[in-house]
């Protein structure tokens, strides 16, 4: 980049490199590519686009080693979502004592997620809600649609993680 077309890169240039190699699962050039930039830019977004790639491609090994670099890197600065995608990784390979422990470590820290929302324009009319948000007016409206859309989609081939609905429904009952 520098040499070719006189762009310096940032650390966004290379948060996006980590993000495109760990999507196409070179997880080992992509582990070396981020040890090489060392503490520079959103280091912590870095090494979270490979742990994320480490379980689409489910290289648990190396998603270990990931998780102990960012736990190392993170400080009391804790951020849920990792820390809840490494919960995931250890729950996908059964390791439910390691799931336990991280569960742990996040409630220790007093981490909590933040509420993200979603958005959609109705007929003008911009409409905010978020996940098993009952006091949303129409909350009954939309949960019937998305069974009817799980059907169809079902109809249709679609082969959901199945883990996933049943975190979902569990979800809604709380």
């Amino acid at each position: 980049m520098g040499e070719e077309y006189g762009v310096q890169p940032s650390a966004e240039h290379d948060a996006c490199v980590v993000d495109m190699l760990g999507r196409v699962g070179w997880l080992d050039e992509v582990h070396n590519f981020s040890k090489q930039l060392g503490v520079e830019g959103n280091v912590l977004g870095r090494w979270g686009s490979l742990l994320a790639a480490c379980r689409v491609h489910r290289n648990f090994e190396l998603g270990k080693i990931v998780s102990s670099k960012m736990l190392e890197l993170e400080g009391s600065d804790g951020i849920y979502g990792y820390h809840i995608l490494l919960s995931n990784i250890y729950a996908e390979v059964g390791n439910w004592q390691s799931v336990d422990n991280v569960r742990r470590g996040m409630h220790k820290m007093g981490l909590s997620k933040e509420v993200g929302c979603s958005w959609i324009d109705t007929s003008g009319y911009p409409h905010c809600f978020v996940s098993k948000d009952k006091k949303y007016p129409q909350y009954c409206m939309i949960y019937d649609m998305l069974g009817y859309l799980t059907i169809n989609m079902k109809d249709a081939g679609y082969k959901p993680k199945l883990e996933l609905i049943e975190e979902w429904i569990y979800g809604l009952e709380e």
